[in-house]
Order: C-alpha cells, then sequence, then structure tokens
C-alpha cells in the first residue's frame, strides 16, 4: 500500500476510534476490520498528517489503536519516516511506543531522533525503554538531553523545562550555557536581545519565567560566569531578586568593577538597593558608565 493509502486508512480509523469510546473493544474491531478491507480512496485529507495533529487519544486508546494496526498486513509503521512512532512519544504514550518497538520496523532515529527529544520533554519511562533497546540511542542520549533542554528553554516551552531539570544526565554547564544566551549583559544591545526573542517567538516576560525557573534549580550558580545573572536582574530592575541574591554567598554585587551599580543608574530603587549592601564601589561604576552614555 502506498504511503498516501496508509495515511488515509490511519486517519480513518482514527477518527473511527474516538468517535466509538462508548463501545467495548470486540465492539469496535468489526469497524476497523471493515476499514481496512475497503479502505477509502477519495476524500483525502488536505494533510496526511491531519489525524496526527488532531488526534486526542489516551494512553490505553492509543496502544489499542497500535496494536490493532500492526496486526494488518497492510500497515507500515516505518511509513512517513515512522510518523505513529513519533506521534506516540510525542504524547508521551508508553504503551504505544512500547508495542511499536517489538514490531521492530519503526527508525526510532527518524528527524534527528525526533521522538526521543518529544519523551524527554514528558516521559523519562519511554527514553529509558528507547535506550535500552537501541544502542544509537543510548549512545546520543546525553547530547539528546542539553539539546532538548536548550530548545525548550529558547522556547519558552514551561512545562517541559521543569520537567527537565529533574534529568539527571542535564548537565549544569548546560543551564549555565542558557542562561547565558537568554540574558543581555556586559556586551549589552538592545537590538541583539530583540532580534534574538523575536527569532525565538519569546517575550520579556516568558524569557524571564524560564530564567527564574532555572536559576532556583539548586544545580545552578548564581555565581557562574562573575554572577552574570545577577547583574542582568539589576539591570531590568528585578528587586525581589537582586534583594534575595545579595544575601547569597556567591553573589558578589562589586564584580567587574561594580558593573551592577552602573547598569541600575537610571534605577533609584535598584540603585538605593544596591548602595545600601555597601560592596558596591561608585566610582568603578561611574569609570564605565562613560562608555554607555
Amino acid at each position: 500500500m502506498q504511503p498516501m493509502c496508509i495515511a488515509v486508512v490511519v486517519h480513518w480509523a482514527a477518527t473511527a476510534w474516538t468517535s466509538t469510546r462508548g463501545l467495548w473493544l470486540h465492539e469496535k474491531l468489526p469497524i476497523f476490520a471493515a476499514m481496512f478491507q475497503h479502505p477509502p480512496t477519495s476524500a483525502v485529507p488536505s494533510s496526511v498528517h491531519e489525524w496526527f495533529d488532531a488526534n486526542r487519544l489516551g494512553s490505553p486508546d492509543a496502544a489499542s489503536l497500535v496494536t490493532q494496526l500492526l496486526q494488518q498486513p497492510s500497515f507500515a509503521p516505518e511509513a512517513m519516516d515512522s510518523r505513529i512512532f513519533r506521534w506516540a512519544c510525542l504524547h508521551g504514550h508508553f504503551a504505544a511506543v512500547a508495542e511499536l518497538v517489538r514490531d521492530k520496523r519503526v527508525d526510532v532515529t527518524a528527524h534527528d531522533f525526533f521522538g526521543v527529544r518529544m519523551a524527554l520533554k514528558r516521559n523519562r519511562g519511554i527514553v529509558d525503554l528507547l535506550c535500552a533497546q537501541y544502542p544509537s540511542v543510548a549512545d546520543r542520549i546525553s547530547d539528546l538531553v542539553q539539546e532538548t533542554f536548550t530548545h525548550a528553554c529558547h522556547y519558552g516551552h514551561l512545562e517541559a523545562v521543569q520537567y527537565m531539570l529533574d534529568d539527571p544526565r542535564l548537565l549544569p554547564a548546560t543551564m549555565h550555557d542558557v542562561i547565558a544566551a537568554m540574558t543581555f549583559v556586559d556586551t549589552y544591545c538592545g537590538f541583539s536581545m530583540m532580534t534574538w526573542q523575536s527569532q525565538h517567538h519569546m517575550t520579556f516576560e516568558s524569557t524571564l519565567s524560564v530564567v527564574d525557573l532555572v536559576r532556583k534549580h539548586p544545580a545552578f550558580d548564581i555565581g557562574d560566569r562573575n554572577g552574570r545573572l545577577f547583574r542582568w536582574f539589576c539591570q531590568i530592575g528585578y528587586l525581589e531578586a537582586v534583594e534575595e541574591l545579595l544575601k547569597h554567598p556567591r553573589v558578589d554585587p562589586s564584580a567587574k568593577s561594580s558593573a551592577a551599580l552602573m547598569l541600575a543608574r537610571y534605577d533609584e530603587p535598584m540603585t538605593a538597593l544596591l548602595l545600601a549592601d555597601g560592596r558596591v564601589d561608585p566610582v568603578a561604576a561611574a569609570s564605565l558608565a562613560m562608555f554607555f552614555e
């Protein structure tokens, strides 16, 4: 069967599965049997991927659907670059992925390990299964964790960021590099910051949400790059965070010739807070300010 025909059959099958939720499994099977015996050849969806995008099956239904599809001689799970495998990973359907792995026809590396990357964001059980079954996944998993976490942070996927912060394979260096790329300070350029946010479909608020989430993780070193994140908070006027971090032993507000004070020079409450702390040097900060005026 050609990929287009397979896609049409799968689309109809998924539609029927979601529309027959009230039926018992044995009542559903004749419907699917009839569909596979007489696959539709007309009314092709505008996109062969449409059913995947629209499908909102729960995990039990997804596993049952995959099981029934695999029993059809004409069904090829490797079709469309193992699209059904990538879909199951995307939605975190562990049992469905396990069925497809047992079948051994899917390509788990398709689209640059797309399925693995999606599973990293929501279901580490799937990732562990794939690592155990495929050396190609196990060999790449550390790099995939770092790349996927970076992508999740840079595009504001907060739920994925929160989930991946608990992954033991995530390196502190990755957290630091990610945050450094999102916070424009020291070599600050407003145009560069706006360009980066536009390219990543981010706003100032979504950027701050990610930064605030990551910096509170125990493995994140607030003193990284001479307290770079602290200086960024001073620059953007995040008074509560600066007040909190001034009490942190790893924070030195006088770092880089008291750049924190220079960056806060137009923010009276922030300037007052830093001066009250007593560690910044106004003279050193003033010598820096002349280069930014």
